[in-house]
C-alpha cells in the first residue's frame, strides 16, 4: 500500500513526466511525451522551507529573496527583514499565531547570547569535537558509531529536560555558528508545515504536497559525515540546541529520527538562493531553499533543463527539445561552463560522478 500511494504521489508531480528508476542507479525524471524547447514542464510556487545566512538577513528578503546590495530592508518583523509590505503581509498570512515568526526570533536571540559564551567555551568545545572526528575515524562501523551518538545525544537531552525547569534550560543550550544558525533556520521551517499539516484545517494544499514529498527524498547523512567528520559533532549540537529550546507547540517534533531525518534530506536536495543577474558571473550565495517536488531531477553537465529563480518560485523550463521516455536534466551547479576538473570538484558535493556524454568525453 506505501509503493502505490509513493508512486501515485510521484507520478502527480507533473503531466509533463514521471518519476522512475535510473539504468545508473537512483530516481530520475523521464518525458511523458515529446517535449519542445521552452516548454515549462515544473513549477514549485514556494519552498517547503527557506534558510537566509545571517550575514545577509538585513539585505535579502526572507519572503522572496530580493538583494538589495548592502542596503538595509524598510520592512521589519521582529528580527526579519521583508523587501515590501506585501511579502511582510505573505508571511504573515503563511504564519499560524506567530508560531513560525517567534521560533525564528528565538533562533537569532539564543544565537546573539550564545556568541556571549561562546569565546569561553570555544577550546572545550573544539576539544570534544576533535575527540568525536578521533573515534570516528576509528570506527570499524561508522554507521553504527552514528546512530549511537545521536541515541547518546538524545538520552543526554531527556535526563536534562527530565531535571530542568524551563527557565533553566537557557544555559545548557549550545552556542552555535552561522552555518548551524542557517540549518536550525531550515529545521524550524519543515518543523512549522508539520505543525501545520496536522493541526490547521485550512492548511496551504502546495506545501502540504510538498511536505507528503519530503517523506520521500533521499537521505545522505552518513555519506557527508564520511567526507566531512565534524559536521557529526555539529549535527549533534544542533539537535540539543533544538530539543532543549524549541517552542511548546513544535516540541512534540524534536526527537532525533525525526530531526536527523531533516537533516539528512537536505543534505543534497536543496537548491542554493543566489543572486540573480551578477555582471561579473560571480552570484552571492543568500542561503537555500528546499522544493521537494524539484528534487528528482538528476544532474548533467549538458542539462536540457534549465532551473530559474522567480522570488521564491522555482521554473523549470526546457532548453532544447526533448523525446518521449529521455531523462530530464538539470545542473546542479552554477558553474556548468567551466573545466572538466573543477565541474568534478563542484559536483563532489553530490557524492555521485557525473557520467553524462560531455565528461564521458572529458570535454
Amino acid at each position: 500500500m506505501f509503493l502505490q500511494s509513493s508512486i501515485s504521489l510521484l507520478d502527480s508531480i507533473s503531466p509533463y513526466f514521471s518519476v522512475k528508476s535510473t539504468k545508473y542507479g537512483g530516481r530520475g525524471c523521464f518525458a511523458n511525451y515529446d517535449l519542445t524547447e521552452g516548454t515549462i514542464i515544473h513549477q514549485c510556487l514556494l519552498p517547503l522551507s527557506s534558510s537566509i545566512r545571517r550575514s545577509f538577513k538585513k539585505e535579502v528578503c526572507e519572503y522572496c529573496f530580493s538583494y538589495f546590495y548592502g542596503k538595509t530592508l524598510k520592512y521589519k518583523l521582529m528580527s526579519l527583514y521583508f523587501c515590501s509590505q506585501s511579502c511582510l503581509n505573505s508571511f504573515q498570512e503563511m504564519d499560524i499565531d506567530n508560531i513560525y515568526l517567534q521560533s525564528l526570533f528565538n533562533v537569532e536571540n539564543l544565537f546573539v547570547k550564545g556568541l556571549k559564551r561562546q569565546q569561553s567555551n570555544q577550546r572545550e568545545d573544539e576539544d570534544k569535537e576533535e575527540e568525536m572526528i578521533r573515534q570516528l575515524k576509528q570506527s570499524e562501523n561508522i554507521e553504527l558509531f552514528i546512530d549511537e551518538k545521536w541515541k547518546q545525544m538524545e538520552i543526554e537531552c531527556d535526563l536534562l529536560l527530565s531535571k530542568l525547569k524551563t527557565k533553566e534550560r537557557i544555559n545548557l543550550i549550545p552556542s552555535i555558528n552561522e552555518n548551524e544558525y542557517l540549518d536550525i533556520k531550515y529545521i524550524i521551517g519543515i518543523l512549522f508545515q508539520m505543525y501545520k499539516q496536522d493541526f490547521c484545517l485550512a492548511n496551504n494544499n502546495i506545501l502540504s504536497f510538498e511536505l507528503d514529498l519530503f517523506e520521500h527524498l533521499q537521505l545522505n547523512d552518513v555519506a557527508k559525515v564520511c567526507a566531512y567528520p565534524f559536521l557529526l559533532y555539529s549535527y549533534l549540537k544542533i539537535y540539543k540546541f533544538l530539543k532543549l529550546s524549541t517552542i511548546s507547540q513544535l516540541e512534540c517534533y524534536v526527537n532525533t529520527s525525526m530531526i536527523r531525518s531533516i537533516i539528512a534530506k537536505n543534505l543534497t536536495n536543496a537548491f542554493g538562493i543566489r543572486s540573480l543577474d551578477e555582471p561579473d558571473g560571480n552570484k552571492e550565495f543568500f542561503g537555500y531553499a528546499l522544493y521537494p517536488s524539484a528534487s528528482f531531477f538528476n544532474h548533467s553537465c549538458q542539462p536540457n533543463v534549465i532551473h530559474i529563480r522567480i522570488g521564491s518560485k522555482k521554473v523549470f523550463q526546457l532548453s532544447r527539445n526533448v523525446e518521449k521516455d529521455e531523462e530530464l536534466v538539470i545542473s546542479y551547479t552554477p558553474f556548468e561552463n567551466i573545466e572538466l576538473e573543477k565541474r568534478k570538484q563542484e559536483i563532489k558535493e553530490w557524492f555521485f560522478d557525473c557520467i553524462c556524454q560531455r565528461c564521458i568525453n572529458k570535454e
